[in-house]
């Protein structure tokens, strides 16, 4: 799957890493559909739909983001345990030419 052309929901709650990310996510081809920077804003774009990828800080001012994790998996008509939706991530700081396991499963994943 080509990354070019994808809809992203970015849920970061630090202004300078979403706009990082943001830059990293358009010169991959990706545009950000929809930015939260707040674990209610995060639920209620992912409810809402428009992507097809999100990518989720973990810690969204000290509350964890696995009720958005759960609401999209919902969505997406299969569940996953917290720890198998932890494992898919990166941890910070990352970069645009580094290796992470979660972009090679990005590129393999195909929503049910």
């Amino acid at each position: 799957m080509e990354l070019a052309g994808m809809r992203v929901l970015l849920v970061e709650d630090e202004s300078l890493v979403a706009m990082l990310v943001e830059d990293m996510l358009a010169d991959l081809g990706c545009t950000v559909a929809a930015h939260a920077g707040s674990l209610p804003d995060a639920l209620e774009e992912a409810r809402a739909g428009g992507f097809e990828v999100a990518l989720l800080d973990v810690s969204l001012d000290g509350k964890k983001v696995f009720p958005v994790a759960e609401a999209l998996s919902v969505q997406a008509s299969h569940s996953r345990s917290q720890a198998e939706m932890a494992e898919r991530g990166c941890r910070k700081p990352f970069a645009l030419g580094r290796s992470c396991r979660s972009r090679s499963k990005l590129k393999n994943f195909r929503p049910h």
